[in-house]
């Protein structure tokens, strides 16, 4: 068995998500909290991977957006653009994107700019087309490389780890 791990160890989970659909949003501000010491402590190493269904238009855009803040800064500024985006709650304009992205040091107006030109599409559409590949079909969903996780709780999440780190 190939053991998942990504930079200094843990398990490498894949979370698949999409901004525009609201069962991802609750997921991420209710139960992602509930993780945070096992992310903190290195025992798990959560990847984002957008899975577009389009929704909306901001099921594009915003991953758009986000590859963009990725691409100016660091992944730590990503994630926080991120939970900005997800404590948004679905209430999403360009005005806010751009003022969240320069909150976390990327340029408002670019960020702005290849969201409306969903200029990173390829990327949101890859990520939805490898999620698809392994048996994606509703959201949330999560995978240890192309193997399904069973459950979406933080307790599944958090057992799945536990098992791997036993």
């Amino acid at each position: 068995m190939v053991q998942q791990t990504y930079r200094g160890g843990g398990t490498l989970v894949i979370a698949f998500f999409d901004y525009a659909h609201e069962p991802s949003l609750v997921w991420w501000r209710e139960e992602y909290p509930k993780l945070t010491d096992l992310i903190e402590s290195g025992q798990l190493r959560l990847t984002l991977l957008m899975y577009p269904k389009p929704v909306t238009r901001w099921s594009v855009m915003l991953p758009s957006a986000l590859f963009e803040v990725r691409a100016q800064t660091d992944r730590r500024s990503a994630w926080a653009f991120h939970e900005a985006l997800v404590n948004l709650d679905g209430d999403y304009s360009l005005d806010a994107v751009a003022e969240l992205a320069t909150d976390v040091g990327a340029d408002g107006a670019d960020v702005v700019a290849a969201a409306k030109a969903r200029r990173r599409r390829n990327q949101a559409f890859a990520d939805k087309q490898f999620g698809e590949s392994t048996g994606v079909e509703t959201l949330p969903a999560f995978r240890w490389g192309r193997d399904p996780i069973d459950g979406t709780s933080a307790a599944d999440i958090r057992s799945f780890v536990e098992n791997r780190s036993a």
